[in-house]
């Protein structure tokens, strides 16, 4: 299945909703486990990267407003999260490469920013036929979150901030995690 997303990439512009995420779990051709040479190839170079070092290899890099994170398995370095910021623009993109220039983009289409609350998000969802579990998180530091978590192994982020509005999209397989313990 991910090898037919993964296909060689079409460099045209291509747009994606919110319900398409959701159920999904992909962003286009972003997808869990795909590997850092493909992605690349389809999103060429980062606007930024970091190494935390908390692996043999473990990286992120930024990409438009899509935040990738790498992680090794199998001998191989794999997309472990993907991380998409929804409040910095009106227009969320993510750029794609073609032969080494940039060119087409992927537009994640979203409500208005003002329609980015949860309740014209859960219409969206209902009308394209989604289910989902929504939690309240309290943040120690300030904000309230509302947490939207689909089967896809999506979450939908949203803050307090004058209002409550959707702040992130983020699809992370868990079973990659390595909990670390801080207790001898």
């Amino acid at each position: 299945m991910l090898e037919n997303k993964l296909m060689k990439p079409e460099y045209r512009n291509l747009n994606v909703t919110l319900a398409d995420i959701a159920r999904d779990g992909v962003i286009g051709p972003i997808a869990l486990g795909a590997d850092l040479s493909d992605i690349g190839d389809i999103l060429g170079p980062p606007r930024y990267w970091g190494f935390p070092g908390y692996e043999d290899f473990d990286a992120y890099m930024g990409f438009g407003e899509a935040e990738i994170g790498f992680e090794t398995k199998d001998n191989k370095v794999l997309v472990r999260r993907i991380q998409v910021d929804m409040l910095s623009c009106e227009k969320v993109k993510i750029p794609i490469c073609r032969g080494g220039r940039l060119g087409a983009k992927i537009s994640i289409k979203a409500p208005p920013y003002d329609d980015r609350r949860p309740e014209p998000i859960r219409e969206l969802l209902r009308a394209a036929g989604l289910r989902w579990s929504e939690e309240i998180q309290y943040r120690i530091i300030e904000d309230t979150v509302v947490v939207m978590s689909f089967m896809s192994g999506v979450q939908f982020y949203f803050r307090e901030m004058d209002g409550v509005f959707l702040e992130g999209i983020l699809i992370q397989d868990m079973s990659w995690y390595k909990f670390r313990s801080f207790v001898d």
